[in-house]
């Protein structure tokens, strides 16, 4: 793990908390990940606090990548796209048990028209999806081959953002 040795008042506090997630990112390259933090911070997430934290969390721990998608995005999908796939609505799986399949978290939709949609719905305001645009931004500035580490030290930075600002989540409670 290397230490923050910069100058930015907030990754010094960061890191000397004691609590932060290890990584071996530059002085540099925390700059520029904290830069991307502050533009995607405090986004609502779906199952965690916040779509950064949803992320790191999707990235590092569960690999369900629909922990990390946005609040808004989420209902953006829920005005074109039934909740269930009508197929399986009212009927039994294999296993006897009514078990009706989510549009959103058990098939490739969101992954094959998810951006597109949110492009539409936002007249191209938007391109993407919150987590798409915050992932393509990390991995542009970190490469893919430190970018869960990046996603992780980036979750545990925002909570502790969200700490100093007062804000109360789940993963803010760490801080306490």
């Amino acid at each position: 793990m290397t230490t923050y040795t910069g100058k930015n008042k907030t990754l010094l506090h960061f890191e000397t908390q004691g609590d932060g997630y290890e990584t071996n990112l530059t002085d540099t390259q925390k700059e520029k990940l904290l830069d991307i933090v502050n533009k995607y911070k405090f986004i609502d997430g779906n199952y965690s606090g916040t779509m950064i934290q949803g992320v790191g969390h999707a990235y590092t721990d569960s690999g369900i990548l629909s922990d990390g998608w946005a609040v808004e995005d989420v209902e953006i999908f829920g005005e074109y796209l039934r909740d269930k796939v009508k197929s399986t609505v009212g009927k039994k799986n294999k296993y006897g048990i009514v078990d009706e399949t989510s549009v959103f978290y058990e098939t490739d939709v969101i992954d094959s028209i998810g951006d597109r949609l949110i492009e539409m719905h936002t007249d191209g305001k938007r391109k993407a999806r919150w987590d798409t645009l915050y992932i393509e931004e990390v991995n542009a500035m970190i490469g893919r081959d430190d970018l869960d580490s990046a996603l992780g030290y980036a979750w545990f930075l925002e909570a502790h953002m969200e700490f100093l600002q007062g804000r109360e989540t789940m993963e803010g409670k760490v801080w306490q």
